[in-house]
């Protein structure tokens, strides 16, 4: 899980979305899966700052 994270920050993707419903365990390759990037979004830098900021501001 934590690969999972941990690659999502180095490529500047935010899930927004990560709970036990989106994990999928592939029992063949013995590793988890996340699923369900309908609520991506990437950033760069202050951008992901910004966009939450507005989201306060702008409900």
């Amino acid at each position: 899980m934590i690969d999972i994270i941990e690659f999502l920050y180095t490529s500047d993707i935010v899930h927004r979305d990560i709970r036990p419903q989106n994990l999928m365990l592939d029992y063949h390759e013995e590793h988890i899966k996340l699923i369900d990037f309908d609520f991506v979004i990437t950033y760069a830098g202050y951008e992901l700052l910004t966009f939450y900021v507005e989201a306060l501001v702008n409900g």
